[in-house]
């Protein structure tokens, strides 16, 4: 039995006027009009579409030459031909799920944590290509303030797309002050371009995300509390990949220091939302040995990989120490987020 598929190929483009908007219009009606194959022609479609002599390609081109930059393209399947597998290299950005509001509905926490859960594939997803959970729902009406930031700090701990789906013209200067945010901008555009993952769950419901940021020892950590009661949620530094040494924390969304602290951080967070957090402290230095464990790769292939490395590229090696016997199963999930990184840049 045949099945279809929808493939929707959005462009995001800037003003384009004259005849580079024209040709760029007449390509999106058609697309958009949604074209229908077979599951197994879905990746030969989209890569003939943006060979070098296809419509989207030429409708790319004529654009860049007016605005001086490419469009940007978005694939959207909604996540059923899972686009994480093949999307890197045909687009910068390809959507993992359904619509995360509708037309004429509110937005929902329930809804932005669906969108959220099904865009993690962080093996799928560095610098120039994303998962995308869809818009953001942050400034529409029925959110909170409190909503809102941890909407969007859900958004920057999985290095999603930004795209406001608000009423700029009308928003409030609280909305406009948490869209603009520079120290979550900063997090979810970290030129690492890496998802964060989750790293523990002591409790059920209250979670530990961390994302692996430029530099040494840098991370971005997002405590998300998933159930009805506000419960303090602790970061350990080994389920981060750092060492139990003393870290430096700071809350985001205060802009304020926490201090510094050895071994981890505990933090309340109220009901159905969530802190987000920056920790610098001292990178393990990781055993090719582990890192084959928890990244897939063989030792053998590890050591050719770190004998290429540049001899001054901290992020580009891997060292031959040991880890704190302190480490927990979850914190294989930073140690394969790093060991992604290292082997693949």
């Amino acid at each position: 039995m045949t099945t279809t598929k929808a493939v929707k190929v959005s462009l995001l483009p800037d003003h384009v006027p004259g005849e580079a908007f024209a040709k760029a219009s007449r390509f999106r009606e058609d697309l958009f009009d949604c074209l229908t194959v077979r599951g197994d022609e879905l990746f030969e479609l989209v890569d003939a579409l943006l060979c070098a002599d296809g419509p989207m390609s030429a409708a790319n081109d004529a654009a860049a030459a007016v605005t001086g930059r490419k469009l940007v393209l978005s694939l959207c399947e909604w996540g059923t031909g899972n686009p994480w597998n093949w999307g890197a290299g045909t687009a910068p950005m390809w959507r993992t799920s359904t619509d995360v509001i509708f037309w004429g509905n509110s937005p929902s926490t329930a809804n932005m944590l669906a969108g959220f859960d099904k865009a993690l594939h962080p093996s799928s997803q560095h610098t120039g290509y994303y998962n995308d959970p869809d818009m953001l729902m942050v400034g529409m009406n029925g959110f909170t303030a409190a909503q809102n930031r941890t909407h969007m700090g859900l958004w920057a701990i999985s290095g999603a797309p930004l795209l406001a789906g608000n009423n700029l013209a009308t928003m409030s200067s609280t909305t406009a002050a948490i869209l603009k945010n520079s120290e979550v901008i900063a997090i979810d555009q970290d030129a690492r371009g890496l998802q964060g993952v989750k790293v523990a769950e002591d409790t059920k419901g209250l979670q530990v995300y961390s994302k692996v940021l430029s530099g040494t020892g840098k991370r971005a950590v997002l405590l998300l509390n998933r159930t009805s009661s506000a419960a303090s949620i602790t970061a350990r530094w080994a389920d981060l990949g750092l060492t139990t040494a003393s870290a430096s924390v700071r809350d985001v969304w205060t802009a304020t220091n926490a201090g510094s602290s050895a071994t981890s951080h505990t933090t309340s967070v109220p009901a159905g939302e969530a802190v987000l957090l920056t920790i610098s402290g001292t990178e393990w230095t990781l055993s090719p040995f582990l890192v084959a464990a928890s990244s897939g790769f063989s030792e053998e292939a590890l050591s050719d990989e770190t004998s290429e490395a540049a001899a001054g590229d901290e992020d580009r090696r891997v060292g031959v120490s040991q880890p704190p016997s302190s480490v927990s199963s979850s914190s294989l999930w930073a140690i394969r987020q790093k060991a992604t990184a290292t082997v693949a840049r």
